[in-house]
């Protein structure tokens, strides 16, 4: 441990360096550099520090104090740094793979820095190149000095590629980046076309669970070929701008299109989230319900997009960030923020029981539902339980007495240890009690008293779900042998449905998560529930 914080220190430096070029001010003209650019690069990002730090509106930074610090612990003056450049390709089944191009408008001397780390970083030859590395460290940093004022680190096995793309390279990012104007403040540029056949499915998987305003985001991997974002802080106001480039003039109104329904959902998110805590009685509740949709209007209008050939633009001069009425309107937004981090995570979650629910069925052949039972069919323990060991989960499963019940003395102390993936991130249940439950009763995936395969799942395993995310009310203690009852109760007030939420997020039996409207009739959802009911439902 001690030396792995060793090994990162010097790249630390230069990373906490770079994160000062946020703030923007006057640089110098030109276009971006495409060196050290491989073809397969993807992602970079462009910072001149010292031009930031020297700037007349940064004289009360406590420069003397990082001047001293640099000197002392690392051995330069970090006010030397000119410019950083990172640069990333796509991640290898090892790892990221990336660095990192520093300039310095003075002499550096790599190894004697290096050498201020004793024991971690060691000379190494590279394709016939003098290179350091920290040995039996991970990932592996490469440092690799070409000329006196410039220093590269690599990642991944990433620096023989920059090394050989020194005066750039044919490949989509670079030459992108050679056309593009220096611009004050940090910018990235990502390219679209290399990772297009990764990031559409993915996309158009993920934005299932969005509502349907927002689901033509899943086509902008498909509509565009670069993306760029510059941010420019300037005192006390901040400016940004987002362009995409569309793959054609057709994409680009597509984009924009996209862009206005998504802008417009926010602010309908916004309002409506205040609307729903305003009393109608309460005078100064109903004033900052005007106020929201009065800053929603004038935020929504100085975001629209604009459009202009192949590109569209998002853009603030400062003029709406430097304005205290952000901050109004922000409260709620974040609010819905947070609300929809938690909506994901159960999403999460549920992706990684419906995996392991998957991997106990290739190694059992059968699910795991009802699994753990006495010789007469009474069941002992959850399903939960006897997929502990595919969810990384060996140790705990093996504490357990599995011929004895749940709550016997020595099982129901493990019901406290109830691991991180059945907890939900949107619930406040007791200590041990989960909402992840399974659909149970005559005709479903758990049926009482029934071993179940996919076989069995007649109506599909698209069309089934497996498990929910119960309400407060339904929570059982994860170990115990209870689900989710499906007959003679109403399905729909037994399901959880998370702040910001017009639906049911539930897990079907191929593995999916997909979110169900609140407006599902009782029916249709215990139809989704049957394993070989042969509806024809489409949800």
């Amino acid at each position: 441990m001690f030396r792995n914080r060793l090994a990162v220190r010097a790249m630390t430096c230069f990373a906490v360096l770079a994160s000062f070029s946020t703030p923007g001010f006057a640089q110098s003209n030109g276009k971006l550099s495409s060196s050290y650019i491989p073809s397969d690069a993807i992602v970079a990002a462009f910072a001149r520090p010292r031009e930031i730090l020297l700037d007349e509106q940064m004289e009360l930074l406590p420069l003397e104090v990082l001047q001293a610090f640099g000197n002392h612990q690392l051995g330069f003056d970090p006010l030397t740094i000119e410019s950083v450049k990172t640069v990333a390709g796509m991640p290898s089944p090892a790892g990221p793979m990336g660095g990192a191009v520093i300039e310095f408008s003075e002499d550096f001397d790599l190894a004697a820095v290096l050498q201020r780390i004793p024991g971690t970083f060691e000379p190494v030859t590279v394709d016939g190149l003098d290179m350091f590395h920290a040995p039996g460290e991970r990932p592996t940093i490469h440092f690799y000095q070409p000329n006196s004022k410039t220093v590269l680190a690599g990642v991944g096995g990433y620096l023989p590629a920059m090394i050989n793309a020194k005066s750039g390279s044919s490949g989509n990012l670079a030459e992108l980046t050679s056309r593009i104007n220096q611009r004050p403040g940090l910018m990235v540029i990502a390219v679209i076309e290399p990772i297009r056949n990764i990031v559409s499915p993915m996309l158009k998987q993920q934005v299932m669970m969005l509502p349907p305003k927002l689901r033509s985001v899943g086509d902008l991997a498909d509509q565009s070929d670069a993306i760029l974002v510059n941010v420019n802080y300037i005192y006390p106001q901040s400016q940004f701008a987002v362009t995409l480039l569309g793959r054609d003039e057709a994409s680009a109104k597509a984009i924009a299109e996209t862009l206005n329904q998504c802008i417009d959902f926010g602010r309908e998110m916004a309002i409506n989230n205040v609307a729903d805590k305003t009393q109608s009685d309460d005078q100064v509740q109903l004033e900052m319900l005007n106020y929201t949709k009065r800053v929603s209007d004038l935020i929504a209008e100085r975001l629209r997009p604009q459009v202009s050939g192949k590109f569209v633009q998002i853009k603030d001069d400062g003029a709406l960030l430097g304005t205290g009425t952000l901050l109004g309107i922000l409260l709620p937004a974040m609010e819905g923020a947070r609300s929809a981090a938690r909506n994901l995570g159960v999403a999460s979650q549920m992706k990684q029981i419906g995996l392991a629910i998957h991997n106990y069925y290739a190694t059992q052949n059968k699910l795991p539902f009802n699994a753990i039972a006495s010789d007469d069919g009474t069941p002992l323990l959850s399903w939960r339980v006897a997929i502990l060991p595919y969810i990384d989960q060996m140790g705990l499963y093996q504490q357990f007495h599995l011929d004895e019940p749940w709550d016997s003395a020595h099982n129901r102390a493990l019901v406290d240890q109830m691991p991180e993936v059945f907890a939900s991130p949107r619930r406040t249940l007791k200590r041990g009690e989960t909402a992840f439950l399974a659909p149970a009763g005559t005709g479903m995936i758990s049926e009482p008293g029934r071993t179940t395969s996919f076989y069995d799942i007649t109506d599909g395993t698209s069309n089934t779900i497996m498990v929910v995310e119960a309400s407060d009310e339904a929570a059982v203690p994860w170990t115990k042998p209870a689900d989710l009852p499906t007959e003679g109760t109403d399905l729909r007030s037994m399901l959880s449905i998370g702040p910001g939420e017009r639906g049911f997020q539930v897990l079907f039996g191929d593995g999916s998560v997909r979110s169900l409207p609140q407006t599902i009739s009782a029916e249709d959802l215990k139809g989704l529930m049957t394993r070989d009911g042969r509806e024809a439902l489409n949800y």
